[in-house]
């Protein structure tokens, strides 16, 4: 995993956040407590203790995208925690190399991290969930230029492909369910 971590083509401080979340060394709500913060150890949106894990996999607003990347892609499942991450769902769980899978969810986690941020300390929320969905396929495609040609072309598919899931219209009936007679 260090391998894949430390010659990923995103940004190097992208590459030591990943490293603080899978070495548990992420400053959450619950960390920040054990050392001497007079904060909440509380997730702003849940009011569950805030952990690694709570942040990108237990927390109903995480659970949401997780639920439209695995609606996306075709699948199954989706992780819900670090260990899950790694031992399952990285596995060629996309039908892609794994190296390409983790690039996916470092646009992912850094996308739910920079929103957590804006939730948990500046009290921003976002008027839908979506925005993190929209922010990753961001993450991705701008990181796809850092790949080599065949990578580049494979990262810009998943992409647009959860793009695309986003735009599609899942629903033909009315929005209410007051009829009008």
């Amino acid at each position: 995993l260090n391998d894949i971590l430390w010659k990923g083509k995103f940004p190097l401080k992208v590459k030591v956040f990943l490293w603080q979340v899978f070495h548990n060394k992420l400053q959450t709500a619950v960390a920040l407590k054990r050392r001497g913060w007079h904060g909440s150890p509380l997730c702003c949106v849940c009011n569950q203790p805030e952990n690694v894990n709570h942040i990108f996999f237990e927390c109903v607003f995480v659970q949401y995208i997780w639920c439209c990347i695995r609606d996306a892609f075709g699948l199954q499942n989706y992780p819900i925690s670090i260990q899950g991450l790694v031992t399952q769902w990285m596995t060629r769980r996309l039908g892609i190399p794994k190296r390409l899978c983790f690039a996916f969810f470092a646009g992912l986690a850094w996308a739910i991290w920079r929103n957590r941020n804006k939730m948990a300390i500046e009290k921003l929320f976002p008027s839908n969930p979506d925005a993190v969905i929209h922010a990753t396929i961001n993450f991705v495609q701008i990181w796809a230029g850092l790949s080599k040609e065949g990578d580049a072309a494979r990262m810009k598919d998943m992409a647009q492909r959860l793009l695309d899931w986003m735009h599609k219209d899942v629903f033909n009936g009315p929005y209410s369910d007051i009829a009008v007679m």
